[in-house]
């Protein structure tokens, strides 16, 4: 892109150009990150609601003989804890395509980058690195 003869003020310019062009990837990359970080929060909480208020509604219309199955423990428990759960699915739902996607990718310019044989001992140690971690956090 820059030639030998190229003057110091092109160099210089053009490098000024690329960092404002890194800088405003960042700030894109942020911008569009909340805002699907915002949208999937909202429908996490909106699926949360709908379930707390199911649940409540069923706890109030069940007979005195069905109750005595459940503790209010148990109601509870599923109106809190469980009802969270899709809050917490929404949030992390894009990593089920997006995360193998990633994997890839990064496998295939590793690849590319700096071949086969120290690409595969890379993997390698990623793949050794997996059960060494969950030993550890098991401790």
């Amino acid at each position: 892109m820059v030639g030998v003869g190229s003057s110091l003020l092109t160099i210089s310019i053009s490098g000024y150009f690329f960092s404002g062009l890194l800088v405003a990837c960042g700030v894109m990359g942020i911008f569009c990150f909340h805002i699907y970080h915002r949208t999937a929060y909202t429908s996490g909480l909106q699926m949360r609601t709908a379930v707390v208020s199911a649940v409540y509604r069923k706890a109030l219309r069940i007979s005195p003989s069905a109750s005595s199955r459940f503790t209010t423990g148990q109601i509870t428990n599923l109106m809190s804890v469980d009802a969270f759960k899709f809050l917490e699915v929404m949030m992390n739902i894009n990593v089920l395509w997006s995360g193998p996607l990633k994997l890839a990718l990064a496998i295939y310019f590793l690849h590319d980058l700096v071949g086969l044989k120290a690409a595969g001992a890379g993997i390698s140690v990623l793949l050794v690195c997996i059960p060494v971690t969950r030993i550890r956090e098991e401790f």
